[in-house]
């Protein structure tokens, strides 16, 4: 949901398009009555101008200027990705789009960070925030980074106090305190230190690999109301035992085991918790 200068509300749905209300009436453009390529919105956001800007869940960008729709993709910009998961356009009227990495545009150059040329810690930035002193903040799989200038600040579960290193969202409260949710917790930075209310799980839980597809590493997360012995294991479709991930005595809370499937053909793997009397089995895919 964004506003625009004209105090009308755009919102995205996943699957009905785009809403604008007006505060009197509705509008709905979908791929059927407009010039939208795709009806699973991600994310919008209005420049100064009134130039609706529109991540979407496939079909690259949309922009849209009040009169047409124009598809933003790698043929006629600096984008690269097929899929953006957030957009946010800065005070000076700079966008910032977040998916497979981070992409800054001026309305003149692209300029694309990710893993391999820039601190960003993860592979995935699934949430991007402009704040008012001018730093663009990217939520990402593997934690936290605020990129000032040319400086960057990265914040990860090891070196913060980050309840979790999928973050997936980030706001500015009245003090200027950032509050960051993560996918087990939420924390407040106030500029020195990321203080953490962490929520504790109620229920023992085994949740998806991430990633998956995977190739070849994937991190397996749990969940424990109380401590007590597990065992995780890894089954390949026969049945059989590929490998022991782990068999320890764990804390009450959530933990992360990697897998490493190097070595290993490609296919459907199952990898099982075992705590007491409880059996939880989930699968993963490794594809090379």
């Amino acid at each position: 949901i964004t506003f625009d200068t004209l105090d009308r509300v755009w919102i995205g749905t996943r699957g009905g398009g785009i809403a604008l209300f007006d505060r009197t009436s509705w509008t709905v453009f979908n791929w059927v009555n407009s010039g939208i390529s795709n009806n699973y919105i991600c994310d919008v956001d209005v420049e100064e101008s009134g130039d609706l800007w529109v991540a979407m869940e496939s079909d690259f960008l949309n922009f849209y200027d009040g009169v047409e729709w124009k598809v933003i993709n790698s043929l006629n910009s600096g984008m690269p990705w097929a899929r953006v998961l957030s957009t946010s356009i800065s005070k000076t009227d700079v966008k910032w789009f977040g998916g497979s990495g981070l992409a800054r545009y001026d309305d003149t150059t692209w300029t694309i960070y990710d893993i391999t040329n820039s601190p960003l810690p993860g592979i995935r930035v699934c949430y991007v925030y402009n704040e008012a002193q001018g730093a663009t903040w990217a939520c990402t799989d593997r934690g936290l980074a605020k990129l000032h200038g040319n400086e960057w600040t990265v914040f990860l579960k090891s070196n913060s106090g980050l309840p979790h290193r999928y973050v997936n969202t980030i706001a500015t409260d009245w003090s200027g305190a950032k509050w960051i949710g993560t996918q087990f917790g939420l924390a407040r930075y106030d500029g020195d230190v990321v203080a953490v209310n962490e929520v504790q799980p109620h229920e023992m839980k085994l949740t998806q690999n991430y990633p998956n597809p995977f190739n070849p590493t994937t991190v397996i997360s749990f969940s424990l109301p109380t401590r007590r012995e597990v065992s995780l294991t890894v089954f390949n479709i026969l049945g059989e035992l590929v490998t022991t991930l782990t068999k320890d005595t764990y804390d009450a809370g959530r933990h992360e085991v990697t897998f490493n499937a190097s070595g290993l053909p490609s296919g459907v793997y199952f990898y099982r918790l075992m705590a007491g009397d409880f059996i939880f089995t989930q699968k993963m895919v490794l594809m090379r």
